[in-house]
């Protein structure tokens, strides 16, 4: 849990945080792979502020899974958007921008940074109907190159060729 006093917390911050236990049967995805317990620890941060006639909004946020072997991954998120309302508040335009690290001690191959832009289109048409639109880019750019599965626990060098995964049929 964290505590951050009211006089450094403006009405427009939001700090969020939650911490999950739970026990995985399977984290390694092979037959033979440890069942392990784990945590997992996530928190965020955002803030929104007037900016000309829109808001920006800025978040950093992660989470944190911490398993009792060394096979621990994280990701760290950057986000930053701005929103326009549109037709006296009946309509709202947000383009947004997010940059990300993860990173996999246990599959080091999905260790990838992350750099996206999104743009969100909401009409309210009534009290209980409202349209939207959402699109996304997303550019995954792979730290440690690989072949299809190579790298995963379970994988053998007759599956990656034939691009089946871990607990796929022989």
């Amino acid at each position: 849990m964290a505590w951050i006093p009211r006089h450094l917390c403006a009405d427009a911050t939001l700090l969020s945080g939650a911490v999950s236990l739970g026990y995985d049967s399977h984290p390694a995805q092979s037959r033979d792979g440890p069942e392990l317990a784990f945590s997992r620890d996530s928190l965020d941060l955002s803030r929104r502020v007037p900016w000309q006639a829109s808001r920006l909004g800025l978040s950093v946020g992660g989470w944190y899974p911490d398993y009792e072997a060394d096979n621990d991954s994280y990701r760290l998120t950057l986000r930053s958007d701005r929103s326009h309302d549109l037709w006296e508040g009946m309509g709202l335009l947000r383009l947004g921008l997010e940059g990300a690290a993860y990173r996999d001690a246990l599959v080091p191959a999905d260790a990838r940074d992350e750099l996206a832009f999104s743009a969100r289109f909401a009409r309210i048409l009534g009290a209980r109907a409202t349209v939207g639109l959402t699109a996304e880019a997303r550019r995954l750019d792979d730290r440690n190159a690989s072949l299809p599965w190579a790298g995963r626990p379970g994988a053998s060098p007759s599956r990656q060729g034939r691009g089946q995964g871990p607990g796929a049929p022989p």
